[in-house]
């Protein structure tokens, strides 16, 4: 979930936000918040589930070392997810041939 909270004070508390309380903040802002923590309560509430079980810290901590060897090793899917050009390149290569595109059409 994507969830955009109004800006919480001017600049002036922005820049010494550590001496300010929470109720110094901007009305807006706290119920705003307000709402959010309690969404986010909500979800930590229910534990996620992966593979038909409970998703604990251990279980995405196997599953960060599994991935991080895969992406370092370069295995499986990942290989050919290296494998593909950037965005870059595919900028690269469309701009190269509309120069020979361009070429071929002015000769």
């Amino acid at each position: 979930d994507c969830v955009p909270l109004p800006r919480p004070a001017t600049d002036e508390i922005l820049g010494s936000l550590d001496r300010y309380a929470f109720h110094d903040l901007k009305t807006d802002f706290q119920e705003e918040f307000v709402v959010f923590e309690r969404r986010l309560w909500e979800l930590l509430a229910e534990p996620r589930q992966l593979c038909g079980g409970p998703l604990t810290g251990a279980a995405m901590a196997e599953l960060l070392q599994r991935y991080i060897a895969a992406v370092s090793n370069r295995q499986g899917m990942l290989a050919e997810i290296c494998e593909m050009p950037t965005q870059r390149e595919l900028l690269r290569e469309l701009a190269g041939r509309r120069v020979v595109d361009a070429g071929v059409q002015r000769y």
